[in-house]
């Protein structure tokens, strides 16, 4: 009776044992298969080779190696170009998978080793613009943050990522960010506005100057590149089409430069939605074929055109097969010969070859006022090895010319020619033309003619002391003497008749309901439709709704919701809008009634503004002098209390 009981006991042991083995020998093979799941690639017999024999200014200098992959896997390579033993860029997430934990991190390849915190962002294998690795961002809370990289508005430097997304946030001011910082001392961002790519910067006010016309939240992919030249003036490029040329970046305080320290989340936990990859951030101006070269994914060629005299250029590619990175190779270094197209610009044709880019045009102020005489400067360069004599150089504004220079330009160097032109309001088109007539006979007539937008604004500043003396801008010319304490500044057209008791806020009617359309009526009226810091675009966020509105009292009520901005560079001194209902028959400001347009600023005594510490700072349209009948002037009245 007992034995029957002790066989199933031992029975049961054996089958446990035998569980127990098999599971043993499940989870070795399981191991022993993570162990051998993935070979890491391998490049090897890399070298530069120059499109000439002597890796000379002409020369584009392309990457070649091998590579293979014991696994069968596609081999990505990630290549750095190295001048000078220092990466070109500061910063390179090409967002690959690599040993790394991409839902915590993210790799720069640069040699400045920035990696990316991640929070949140999630990492895809098989999308991107490349198909090989992306991030997406939901534009509620996920971001990267980064150590800091700042740039001056003097400095050269070039970012360039590629996005994919349907963000269409007006974000006010700010829009949401693609490259830039979230903090309170933000005074610069690469951002979206409405779809379209920005770099807003900060100029007595929010410049938005720099924004492309290529809507890009459409849910494609699409490369985005921003570029700063050391003339305080910047290009943006969409798909490898430049959209915007030579606009000013001008930021008006050097204390703040553009500072980067995050990516998609911007000023006040902005957030911005869509996938990006490839971002790279230069400390150079990339060249037009640069650019191009990016945009075609021709990163394992170097164009001429970045190349100097005398620079040592080597590069580094690490290859990546999806899983892993293998280890990184490096070329032997290559040294650059009798000077390169970064440098001056010559060839070597015999013939003479008169040369000019878009970056060769600037100004001796890049942020001027109307009627202010400045010179533009052309540099010329002669890319043959013959000199050429009596060279004609043409400068010509919208269509109308400024003047011409003469110049002789050696072979193999460059020559200024420059022009003073009276600055005329608005966006100038200003290009200009190196032998027009082809008096020159060169080796290539192509290359002689470039074209930059010149941004003059659109406004005056006036300030002073009430208890003393008016100033006008940063002049000499004084209005008036004043020697009782003011409530308010105000400024109308000569020719306009006010009725302050009759003045209410623009964008609302006389019964304080918003109104729509008044900022676009306004720019009609005052012919600044069009222009890069008109009324619409500095006051409003969509021609109705104003940026940020404060009251203001006169005599003695109060008028709710008037449209601000700051007058310079702080909030110490504002400008608002009112208009005048009692030219008015429909109880809103619209074109069609032309009322009266008032700006107001409140008294503020002795504190520090743009151009000093007094008691005001008004910022008003030039044109309002022009807003009614023919006197060209703008009268000033001020609120006693």
């Amino acid at each position: 009776m007992v034995e029957p009981k002790q066989r199933r006991v031992f029975a049961g042991f054996i089958m446990v044992v035998l569980l127990s083995i098999l599971l043993i020998l499940s989870l070795t093979t399981v191991l022993a298969s993570d162990l051998i799941l993935n070979t890491a690639p391998v490049i090897e017999n890399i070298d530069i080779s120059a499109s000439s024999r002597g890796n000379t200014y002409y020369d584009y200098l392309t990457a070649n190696w091998e590579t293979s992959d014991e696994d069968g896997d596609d081999v990505y390579i990630i290549e750095e170009w190295y001048v000078n033993n220092m990466t070109m860029t500061l910063l390179h997430l090409p967002f690959e998978n690599s040993t790394s934990n991409t839902s915590s991190t993210s790799i720069d390849y640069s040699d400045q080793y920035n990696n990316c915190d991640v929070f949140g962002a999630e990492w895809y294998p098989f999308g991107g613009s490349d198909g090989r690795g992306v991030y997406n961002f939901d534009g509620i809370d996920d971001y990267m943050n980064l150590d800091t990289i700042s740039f001056d508005d003097s400095e050269n430097f070039t970012l360039s990522l590629w996005y994919k997304g349907l963000d269409i946030t007006i974000g006010g001011d700010y829009g949401t960010t693609l490259i830039g910082r979230d903090k309170s001392d933000i005074w610069a961002n690469l951002v979206l506005r409405e779809g379209y790519v920005e770099y807003i910067h900060y100029d007595l006010s929010w410049q938005h100057n720099m924004r492309s016309s290529t809507m890009i939240a459409d849910d494609r992919w699409h490369q985005i590149v921003f570029v700063n030249h050391d003339t305080k003036t910047g290009d943006i490029w969409i798909d490898g089409e430049k959209e915007i040329f030579g606009g000013s970046t001008v930021m008006d305080n050097e204390a703040y430069p553009f500072i980067i320290d995050s990516l998609m989340r911007g000023y006040d936990r902005q957030y911005t939605q869509g996938m990006i990859d490839e971002v790279r951030v230069y400390g150079r101006a990339l060249s037009d074929d640069s650019i191009q070269t990016l945009y075609q994914r021709s990163e394992d060629t170097i164009s001429p055109s970045e190349t100097i005299t005398g620079e040592v250029w080597h590069v580094c590619v690490t290859p990546n097969d999806g899983s892993e990175d293998g280890i990184k190779v490096c070329s032997e270094s290559i040294t650059i010969q009798q000077g390169g197209l970064g440098d001056q610009k010559v060839s070597a044709s015999s013939a003479p070859d008169l040369e000019l880019d878009t970056s060769d045009i600037t100004f001796s102020d890049s942020l001027p006022r109307e009627s202010q005489n400045i010179t533009i400067f052309a540099n010329v360069s002669n890319l043959g090895t013959t000199t050429a004599e009596n060279v004609t150089v043409q400068f010509i504004a919208d269509g109308s010319e400024i003047g011409n220079a003469t110049i002789n330009i050696s072979g193999s160097s460059w020559t200024q020619a420059n022009v003073t032109w009276l600055a005329q309001m608005g966006q100038n088109n200003i290009s200009v033309y190196v032998d027009p007539d082809n008096d020159v006979a060169e080796s290539n007539e192509t290359n002689n003619n470039a074209s930059i937008l010149m941004s003059v604004t659109a406004y005056h500043i006036f300030y002073g002391d009430t208890s003393t003396i008016v100033a006008v801008g940063n002049g000499t010319d004084y209005l008036l003497q004043i020697d009782s304490q003011v409530e308010n500044i105000l400024v109308s057209d000569s020719d306009s008749s006010i009725d302050f008791n009759e003045l209410y806020a623009l964008g609302k009617t006389n019964a304080s309901v918003n109104s729509s359309d008044d900022f676009e009526e306004a720019d009609q009226l005052l012919g600044m439709t069009g222009f890069p810091d008109s009324i619409n675009i500095t006051y409003s966020t969509d021609g109705s709704t104003p940026k940020s509105t404060r009251s203001f009292d006169i005599i003695d009520w109060t008028i709710e919701g008037v449209p601000v901005v700051n007058s310079t560079n702080s909030t110490s001194f504002v400008t608002g809008i009112l208009w005048d209902a009692s030219d008015d028959d429909d109880g809103e400001y619209d074109s069609t009634d032309s009322e009266d347009l008032v700006f107001i600023t409140s008294n503020n005594e002795d504190v520090v503004g743009f151009y000093g510490t007094y008691d005001y700072e008004i910022k008003v349209p030039a044109l309002l002098r022009s807003y009614k009948g023919a006197t060209e002037t703008v009268d000033f009245y001020i609120e006693l209390p």
